[in-house]
């Protein structure tokens, strides 16, 4: 693709540790500010990086009620249509939300007060995800694994009533990872995978497996600048490597361009920040 320079000029929020562990301040952030289009690739990912902002339901620090996260919702005309994971609880969490044109599966990524997730993260102990050769992350697996008995009916029951509506699977950090094993396991015409600061998921077979069930929706991974989750677990290509290959990354001054996949920087932690990705993506457009 060629290069995609920024047309709106909304400043990055400054790099503090709460802008790097949690959401926007109330009112520092619209979400789903952009209409949708679905011919539209980054007006899609827009509405994708804010579902995977969203999951945190987080003003700063503090907990969304279950309204205010209906509200942010329904500022995209999108229905909460489930919660999914136990939300009063620690481990994995996400939810399923819809409208007529897209339904946005978003996993939450990790918090800094789950000790789960952390445990989870540190587990890259490579296991089989079946079928074939492919290995995934340990912790990763677990974590969706907890949740998939409640995921998999709620794609299948919107397929059932939306059946040409684009289905997408998104999310933060761990929550990239787990929207790209759980993509891997659904077998559908209309899926998309968008990822934002994911970390490497699994083996080369397991990368095969993800590509080839891309279809007309597509798969985009975005990578702002040096964002430093986006380099674990190193690379090698028998144990982990980024789906796809190549990622569309963000460089400093907000331009987005097709980049091979590289370890050959400096990463940066305040680069992870979901505000940022969301932020950049709203000012290619607007």
């Amino acid at each position: 693709m060629q290069p995609v320079h920024p047309i709106g000029r909304r400043p990055l929020l400054p790099g503090t540790p709460n802008n790097l562990f949690y959401p926007p301040e109330r009112n520092e952030y619209n979400y789903f500010e952009l209409p949708f289009d679905a011919g539209n690739s980054l007006v899609r990912a827009s509405w994708a990086a804010d579902a995977a902002m969203l999951a945190y339901a987080r003003f700063g620090e503090t907990r969304m009620t279950g309204a205010e996260l209906e509200t942010c919702l329904a500022s995209g005309g999108l229905q909460l249509r489930a919660l999914i994971g136990d939300w009063n609880a620690n481990g994995t969490q996400g939810f399923f939300a819809a409208n007529n044109d897209i339904a946005l599966l978003s996993f939450r990524g990790t918090e800094k007060d789950d000790p789960i997730d952390q445990i989870d993260d540190a587990d890259l102990v490579l296991v089989p995800e079946p079928p074939g050769f492919c290995f995934v992350h340990q912790g990763f697996k677990r974590a969706l694994d907890r949740v998939w008995a409640q995921v998999h009916p709620l794609v299948a029951a919107y397929r059932q009533t939306n059946p040409n509506a684009e289905i997408c699977f998104t999310g933060h950090s761990l929550g990239a990872a787990l929207a790209t094993i759980a993509f891997s396991r659904v077998r559908d015409n209309n899926l998309s995978l968008i990822t934002i600061g994911s970390p490497r998921v699994g083996n080369a077979d397991f990368r095969d497996r993800v590509l080839g069930n891309m279809n007309r929706a597509g798969i985009q991974r975005f990578m702002n600048e040096n964002d430093a989750v986006t380099h674990i677990p190193l690379a090698a290509e028998l144990f982990y490597c980024h789906v796809p290959s190549t990622c569309l990354r963000f460089d400093a001054a907000g331009v987005l361009s097709e980049t091979p996949d590289t370890d050959l920087v400096v990463p940066n932690l305040i680069d992870h920040s979901p505000a940022r990705y969301c932020v950049r993506l709203l000012n290619l457009s607007n």
